[in-house]
């Protein structure tokens, strides 16, 4: 495969929120430190859109073992959960529930080497 066909995903540096709802002071470094449960215990009072972009964020920051860890951690102590997040993420929602976890990549650097790995500066 030429470097031209190569894929490549592009990560963003936690000071900036990909989906514009998160940011220092409200929380995007949370997403970052806090546990999978944890992270469920406090997503779930806000709502949908909440656990919604705080899935995204994790993603899109480069972390998607702990995007698909929040998903199945709310879904776990709360089963309505798993409509929503099958609502938003389509056939993604397969991957993030249902992909063993030692599967999903954890951080840029699980990447298989055949992808190319940017930042956002």
């Amino acid at each position: 495969m030429s470097k031209s066909e190569q894929k490549t995903i592009t990560f963003y540096p936690w000071e900036l929120s990909t989906t514009g709802a998160w940011g220092p002071d409200t929380g995007i470094f949370k997403l970052r430190d806090e546990s999978p449960e944890e992270l469920a215990d406090l997503l779930w009072e806000p709502g949908i859109y909440v656990q919604n972009t705080a899935i995204i964020e994790l993603m899109t920051h480069g972390n998607p073992r702990k995007a698909a860890a929040v998903a199945r951690a709310l879904v776990g102590k709360h089963p309505v959960a798993e409509q929503s997040i099958r609502n938003q993420f389509g056939d993604m929602a397969n991957f993030l529930l249902e992909e063993p976890l030692e599967n999903i990549p954890g951080s840029p650097q699980e990447y298989p080497r055949d992808i190319n790995i940017s930042f956002i500066q």
